[in-house]
């Protein structure tokens, strides 16, 4: 049987200072259109090619999110078979980090970049603009 965690546990887990893979096992489409933004993508699809190059301690706790569909359910069974044994669920999926009032960033960006959206628009920063292209590199007999 795979092992669930609520939201709250993960939202502990990810704040304590343990290590934790929290992976999105959705495909790109589902994961861009929004996701928890500590999460990253590792498409069911692509799995097992990517998940040694992405976890490769495989003592190290694991969380998955989807779609509250059964494909994370399905990635746990494929890691315990690779040897990953501190794996969980996340319960509800994508929808239940979002019913409990943690935003979804409808982007497939890293995030360092959602973050700079999240200041840019708590914040009110301004956006700076890109030099026209008279400026860097534009000198005669270049």
């Amino acid at each position: 049987m795979t092992a669930t965690i609520d939201v709250a546990r993960l939202r502990g887990w990810l704040a304590d200072g343990g290590e934790i893979a929290f992976l999105d096992v959705r495909e790109e489409g589902q994961h861009g259109s929004g996701h928890p933004l500590l999460a990253v993508n590792i498409p069911y699809s692509r799995l097992e090619a990517e998940i040694v190059r992405l976890v490769p301690r495989r003592s190290c706790r694991v969380v998955l999110v989807d779609e509250d569909d059964g494909v994370a359910g399905k990635a746990a069974g494929r890691l315990d078979g690779l040897g990953y044994h501190d794996v969980h669920v996340l319960e509800g999926g994508a929808a239940a980090w979002e019913a409990a009032g943690y935003r979804l960033f409808p982007s497939t960006n890293v995030p360092s970049k959602g973050f700079a959206e999240i200041i840019e628009h708590e914040f009110a920063t301004r956006r700076s603009r890109p030099r026209s292209s008279t400026g860097c590199g534009a000198r005669a007999g270049r």
